[in-house]
């Protein structure tokens, strides 16, 4: 951070959320540690961006870093999702949606919109889906609300940016 090299400090940040990824996989009844996957894959995420921005390797393409760290963040993701065998309190899956945010606002960001779809589909599937922290579903909603409203599907954005307008005025009127 130093050296203000945000490729760096990305390369470095992509082998703790791959050592991570590993730690997750190998803890079968258990899911303590998805707040530090959280704060790791979101701090990912802001240094492709600043990676991006920077440009300080002329050979890439752009949007390729943040194509590197959505790979990166899926494997994460992948972990949580596959968690079947672990009880409803100790399942990775509580993490889904965290992760499902970060990918979204990189698929948004590089243009790659038909990846999303897989994504919102996991979640919808997810039991307990109105469980998660009310700030993950209120990204949530604007994400797949803007989603429906490119794929000309008005009547589903309507429903879920209406969701989100409501809990955002609930939330700045309390």
């Amino acid at each position: 951070m130093n050296k203000d090299d945000p490729l760096s400090m990305y390369n470095y940040q992509s082998s703790a959320v791959q050592s991570l990824t590993k730690i997750l996989q190998m803890q079968k009844k258990e899911n303590w540690m998805l707040p530090v996957m959280n704060v790791t894959c979101l701090e990912l995420r802001l240094l492709a961006v600043c990676a991006e921005n920077t440009k300080t390797n002329k050979n890439m393409k752009p949007g390729e870093m943040l194509e590197k760290c959505a790979d990166c963040l899926m494997g994460c993701f992948r972990v949580c999702a596959c968690d079947n065998r672990s009880s409803d309190d100790d399942t990775k899956r509580w993490g889904m949606l965290a992760l499902v945010n970060q990918l979204l606002k990189i698929y948004f960001r590089i243009n790659k919109l038909h990846l999303c779809r897989p994504l919102i589909r996991a979640i919808e599937s997810f039991p307990y889906k109105a469980h998660f922290a009310l700030a993950q579903q209120i990204t949530y909603k604007f994400f797949v609300g803007r989603k429906a409203m490119f794929d000309s599907d008005y009547k589903a954005g309507n429903k879920y940016l209406l969701k989100f307008t409501i809990i955002k005025f609930q939330l700045f009127f309390k």
